[in-house]
């Protein structure tokens, strides 16, 4: 057991021996010498410009130049059928401020009413899904322009929500 012991302290005493860095100070008496490398080839030089003489587009004169890559023939009727299309949607998904939601018609038409007084700016739906009649106001495309409205809406309806809905396209 003692062997042991001796044996692993002189391995360890070993291992700091030789790690441990001489000490030796460099010191130099003479001054530093200056680099005299020529690095200019490695530099960008950029390439001399050319002198390009701009014309007014009104007087350029393009009688001379054939366009055969136009596709504007083929895309004009694709744009119309897509347009045409379109017309036939009338509402989208968006948002829209719940200010209402109770069994009350009374009620639903009084806090319609008050919408209206608060603002004409922005439509307001009164919606029955049984039991509950709704009432919401707006049509927005995204949250954060709802959130704006909503912001001015709380105050004076607490209980308002913003909440998904599929809102009128015009």
């Amino acid at each position: 057991m003692r062997i042991q012991s001796y044996l692993i302290i002189g391995m360890m005493a070993l291992f700091l021996l030789a790690s441990c860095k001489g000490g030796r100070k460099v010191t130099s008496s003479s001054t530093p010498k200056k680099v005299e490398e020529d690095l200019s080839k490695y530099v960008y030089k950029p390439k001399a410009a050319t002198e390009v003489k701009k014309e007014n587009p009104a007087t350029v004169n393009l009688s001379g130049i054939t366009f055969d890559k136009q596709i504007n023939g083929h895309i004009n009727p694709i744009m119309d059928s897509i347009a045409v299309s379109n017309r036939r949607y009338h509402s989208a998904p968006g948002y829209r401020i719940m200010v209402y939601s109770g069994n009350s018609s009374i009620e639903s038409a009084d806090v319609r009413k008050e919408v209206y007084e608060w603002s004409r700016e922005y439509e307001v739906y009164t919606q029955y899904k049984q039991p509950a009649f709704r009432v919401k106001v707006g049509n927005f495309e995204d949250r954060i322009s709802a959130n704006y409205v909503f912001s001015d809406l709380v105050r004076f309806f607490p209980n308002a929500v913003i909440i998904p809905d599929q809102i009128e396209i015009k």
